[in-house]
This record gives structure tokens, sequence and C-alpha cells, in this order.
């Protein structure tokens, strides 16, 4: 028996934490339709509502504490969409907070309410969840009630709980879509042919600047954890990073004192034989890449890659708590574009932390 089936083996006493962590997927092509006021989609609302109800019954079964979500979106806007799993798991509070929303002025939103995408951390009602802030990463000035930013915009939010005598600080995080500093993307970069210098070191810029843009997501997210997460036990970062496992970005989430739980069985959590990746006819905001950039993000996004990542920091069993790739089985359809990451973080006090 492996340590996570083990590990799954815990009551309603531990103080031992289980966690999901999935990007839900918008479905969205960022295009703004101006007859409805919303995105274009990859998806039908048909398509989209039987992903919602895969995504709730999976959850469902996998009963976490805590969930990290990122691209609340859904059919009618950040809001809607987190109203509508807050009413569909009655058993948990949601602590959302709207990330791309155009324009908001109060209850006005232009284009309209549709286009707001957010993120959110839910937790079981029984735990007490409270919210303990939330940190602009990217974009310009947005909130629940006025936003200034017609952009791509990233934030980290962050909630308390205490479960038994343990007290944890959970960070739900979504960072920038774009070129990796990594071997493979500079492998493909070293191999295109036909192609200007200039246009080569432009594609090497793009990869400078995406790396930057995470550098500084990654600056600003352990100097808002710094701040806001007092002397818990254990502090949980977790979200979709867009960025994979010895990028510069995410080497400083490790110096940062995190380290990142291990996965057992196969990694990726973005993958070609999800159906929800496969219906994706081209990369999103394909318009904000060079020539050059644009060829290198389309063969990343045909990849497959662990983006999204549990990090754990404090009085944790590193070794009995291992991650799993999840929510990955058509039920009739995959739950997201993204796969999610499960996992049940045990303290080393914790019997069902024991081999």
């Amino acid at each position: 028996m492996s340590k996570f089936q083990q590990s799954a083996r815990i009551s309603d006493e531990s103080e031992d934490l289980s966690v999901l962590q999935i990007n839900v997927w918008s479905g969205s092509k960022y295009d703004i339709l101006w007859s409805s006021g919303s995105f274009d989609s990859f998806e039908t609302p048909v398509h989209h509502n039987q992903r919602f109800d895969a995504f709730i019954q999976g959850v469902r079964a996998l009963d976490p504490d805590v969930i990290s979500l990122n691209e609340a979106m859904g059919l009618q806007g950040c809001k809607k969409y987190l109203e509508k799993v807050g009413k569909a798991l009655e058993d948990y509070s949601v602590f959302g907070s709207i990330g791309v929303g155009g324009i908001i002025l109060g209850p006005v939103a232009i284009p309209s309410w549709r286009t707001t995408e957010g993120d959110a951390l839910l937790v079981k009602r029984k735990y007490e969840g409270k919210f303990i802030g939330r940190k602009r990463l990217s974009g310009r000035v947005y909130n629940n009630s006025f936003a200034l930013n017609t952009d791509d915009a990233t934030q980290v939010l962050g909630i308390s709980l205490k479960k038994g005598g343990t007290s944890y600080a959970i960070y739900c995080t979504h960072w920038h879509a774009g070129l990796l500093d990594d071997k493979e993307t500079n492998g493909d970069l070293n191999g295109l042919e036909g192609f200007s210098d200039k246009e080569i070191n432009a594609g090497r810029e793009e990869i400078y600047r995406s790396t930057e843009t995470r550098l500084n997501e990654a600056r600003l997210t352990l100097d808002f954890v710094k701040r806001t997460s007092g002397n818990n036990d254990v502090i949980v970062l977790m979200g979709d990073f867009n960025s994979t496992s010895g990028t510069p970005e995410l080497k400083q989430v490790v110096e940062g004192g995190f380290t990142p739980l291990n996965i057992e069985g196969k990694k990726d959590t973005w993958s070609r034989d999800n159906p929800n990746v496969l219906m994706q006819s081209a990369p999103e905001r394909a318009d904000a890449r060079g020539k050059v950039g644009g060829i290198l993000y389309d063969k990343f996004s045909k990849r497959e890659a662990q983006l999204d990542h549990i990090f754990v920091k404090g009085r944790v069993d590193l070794d009995g708590s291992p991650a799993l790739v999840v929510l990955k089985e058509a039920a009739p359809v995959v739950p997201s574009d993204h796969y999610g990451l499960f996992a049940k973080i045990l303290l080393p006090s914790s019997p069902s932390s024991q081999v």
C-alpha cells in the first residue's frame, strides 16, 4: 500500500489537512463579443455546465478540507460562478477575489460582469476559516467593486484556519502565463530556422520578460505570505503557477523556505491527453506575443507539464504527504483543461504519517 493510500485514512479528529488545487478553466478565448458583453469561448454552454457538474462530483468524492481555485469565471462571471460553487458545496465557505475585471465601478462592469475572472479559496465551514488578505501581483488597480484593468492580472489571496490544535495559513495564487526560461523552451528557440537574428533575439527577450514578470510575482507573493502568515504552524501555498520545477521563479519559492510536495505517479497537470486542451485551437492571447514568441508558446502549450504546485512550510511530514494528480477522468467530461492536485498534508506526530 502506498503512503498516499495510507494517508487518505484520516479521521475527522485528525489535525492533518487535505487540500485540492485546480485551475477550473474559464473556457475563454479572451476576445470580447460586444454584442453579448462576454468573451468568445472554446466551448458551448452545455459543455461548460457538464464540466461544472463533473467538478462538483469530483470534489464531493475527494472531500478536501480546503480547495484552491483559479480562473473562476463560468458563464456569468466570477461572482456568479463562485455563488454557484458555494450553493453546490454547502459545507464550504467561499473566499474569492476578482482578478481579470475590465472596468468596474460599483454595480457597473464594462464590458460586463460576464468577463470577470478570479481566484478563490474554499474551506469547510466547521473550521471557521478567516480571510487574511489579498495582494495584486500584476495588472492595474482591481478588486471586487472597483477596477481599471483591461489586460491580464494576477493575485494571491490567503485564509487562516485551525484544525484541532494546529493552525494553518493557506494561500491561493495564479501567475503569468508566458514563455519559460527552461531547457525545452531554449532548445526550441535555438532549433528554429529561417528567422533573422533580430527575430530570434526578440524571442529571447520575450522569454526574459515573461520570466521577470513571474520572478516579480514570486517576490510579491513571498513578501505577502511573510507579512500575513503570522505564527501559524503550517503554511500552504498552492495555485496555477504557469511554471515548471527548476525555473528561476519556482527556485525563488524554494529559496523562500517552501518545499514542493512530491507527486505519486504521473506529475503533469497540463496534458495533450486532456480533451479540454485539445479543443483549444490556438493559445489564448496570441496577439500579445511576437512572431517567434508565438511559435515558442504554441510549442509549450503542446507539452506535458506540471503547471500546478502545492508548496508547504512548517511542521509537515514531507515523506508522508505526497500529492496525487486527480480530476482527469471523463465523467462524462473532464472537469477542466488542468488536472487537479490533491494532497493530505500530514503532521510529524500523526499516526497516519507512519509507514
